[in-house]
């Protein structure tokens, strides 16, 4: 869907314009018309425009004015200047200013489609996928860092295993400086208190100068400094590569290196930065698929007895720090996945929330969860569903009884009651489905309604969208996904309807009716008619009286 917008100070100039650019059935045009640069003006600050029509010469802004406004505004925006001049300097003048054409008035309506089409055209192949990959490849190095780090980030704390195939790639076109057919070195920390000086945007400053501290120390390694939105971070390493994969020896004096320096860079971050921070390293190499866990480990260490203590450096083979992994780790996994689950029942994302939950119980079998921690799972679970199930505006189907599914004592097992929930909440998801269907419905009809109703009305996609309180682009494809037709081709066709209903009427004028069903000129009227009935409003009306 475009805009379009005509602009003109003669009116017969808009009016006839906006007949022909009405009539163009195989694009969505949302066409919009003004008889002064003041009144395009508004139009224009008021919304994007795609395409512009607009004379050069009018009376106070000039058109090469009013584009060079609308470009500041809307860069995209193709600007096509009319004239009754055969004025090929102001043509000139035009395309240099960032016009996109340029079309004599004499020259017809074939010619100004032509430009039309032409100017869609460009707009199309300026949203090609190509060209905005080509573009986006372009500036990606700027970007780059960032990139690294939310991925690295998302994979270190997501809870599914990365794909070999997904690393491989991503790696590549990232350029992460890791190699990810080998283990690396994890450590993850936290820091413990922000100097009280510091703004929150100062905060990527300061990571800035964490990372810098830490490579200053560990040069002789690949590594990656990845801090998240909080007060964490971590640090993922390998050994250089000289000739081949490293062997032991590599490995070991990384972790010499690490283990050696933590001591440093956790005082001369402190003494720099005003940074207390906390640490925990782990001393084997860990594969990338098996990273979600581990990390997931060391975090309950790192927030778990010991490890709440200010400024501690620990290990994983500590012999504290292994019992809070012990004790932690199982919580950790299954409250990411009771709150990807409950994040995928409220957005009514049906085989995310099947997905994850089989990888709970899945879990639960190998882990085999504590019953303190089965209680906890079972409940979380339950409420997310009793919460959603109170939001719903009909009652609940008898099959549905929360209070119920809630009384633990009634299941024999962990698994059976689990299953349960998994029960009820496919339930939800079909409510849910048939919620939506029933709202979509309810959404056409009240579109039609209005429609017929406000037929001499504004009937632009602008406004149709502020009926149903849905955006204009998205609008124009849900109306064609719920009924397979156009909005615009309901609109031509109610006003046919109506029209039809009054020519039945002797005593009805057709200059009444044009205004009735919301079209500007008899003449107009004539067309649209003949081209939907293959008869001139003058004979429907006679056959019908007749």
């Amino acid at each position: 869907m475009y805009r379009l917008l005509i602009v003109d100070n003669e009116s017969i100039i808009v009016d006839g314009l906006y007949e022909l650019f009405q009539e163009v059935a195989d694009l969505e045009l949302e066409v919009f018309k003004a008889y002064t640069s003041k009144s395009a003006l508004e139009i224009v600050s008021s919304m994007k425009m795609d395409i512009v029509f607009t004379d050069i010469r009018m009376p106070g802004l000039t058109g090469l004015e009013l584009q060079l406004r609308i470009a500041r505004m809307w860069p995209r925006c193709k600007t096509i200047f009319i004239t009754g001049y055969n004025d090929f300097e102001s043509a000139q003048s035009a395309i240099r200013n960032g016009g996109f054409d340029f079309v004599l008035k004499s020259e017809g309506d074939a010619k100004i489609l032509e430009v039309m089409y032409k100017a869609v055209n460009c707009l199309n192949n300026e949203l090609n996928m190509d060209a905005l990959m080509h573009k986006s490849r372009s500036q990606l190095h700027l970007a780059l860092p960032l990139l690294q780090n939310q991925y690295l980030l998302n994979l270190l704390e997501g809870g599914r295993k990365p794909d070999d195939r997904v690393l491989a790639d991503t790696f590549r076109e990232l350029e992460i400086p890791l190699d990810w057919r080998l283990p690396v070195s994890v450590l993850a920390g936290r820091i413990d208190s922000w100097p009280q000086s510091f703004a929150y945007a100062d905060r990527a400053l300061l990571h800035y100068a964490m990372e810098n501290i830490i490579e200053e120390y560990l040069n002789m390694l690949n590594l990656k400094f990845i801090p998240d939105e909080s007060s964490r971070f971590y640090l993922i390493s390998q050994p250089i590569q000289e000739n081949g994969e490293p062997g032991p020896k590599s490995w070991e004096q990384l972790h010499l290196s690490i283990s050696g320096n933590l001591g440093e860079i956790q005082n001369k971050l402190k003494e720099l930065l005003k940074l207390p921070v906390s640490m925990i390293y782990r001393e084997k190499p860990v594969p990338w698929r098996q990273l979600p866990d581990k990390v997931g480990s060391l975090k309950s260490a790192l927030y778990s007895e010991i490890g709440l203590q200010r400024e501690v450096i620990l290990t994983d083979r500590d012999r504290l720090t292994a019992q809070a992994v012990q004790e932690g780790s199982s919580s950790r996994d299954w409250a990411e996945y009771a709150n990807l689950l409950e994040i995928s029942l409220e957005s009514g994302q049906k085989e995310e929330f099947e997905q994850a939950y089989r990888e709970l119980l899945s879990d639960g079998e190998e882990r085999h969860y504590s019953t303190d921690q089965q209680l906890t799972i079972f409940y979380t679970i339950g409420l997310a569903l009793l919460r959603n199930g109170m939001k719903g505006t009909e009652p609940q189907p008898e099959e549905i009884r929360i209070q119920e599914m809630l009384d633990y004592s009634r299941y024999s097992s962990w698994k059976e009651a689990m299953l349960e929930l998994f029960r009820i909440a496919g339930r939800f998801f079909d409510l849910m489905d048939r919620e939506r269907d029933d709202s979509s419905q309810r959404a056409v009809k009240v579109l039609h309604h209005y429609i017929e109703t406000n037929l001499d009305a504004d009937l632009s996609l602008t406004k149709l969208s502020e009926v149903v309180h849905l955006n204009p682009v998205y609008l124009s494809r849900f109306y064609i996904e719920q009924t397979g037709g156009k909005l615009s081709e309901y609109i031509m066709k109610a006003r046919l309807d109506k029209a039809k209903a009054l020519l039945s009427k002797p005593d009805m004028k057709i200059q009444d009716i044009c205004k009735i069903i919301g079209l500007d000129s008899p003449s107009y009227f004539s067309r649209f008619f003949k081209k939907g009935t293959n008869m001139s409003p003058q004979e429907y009306r006679e056959l019908k009286i007749r």
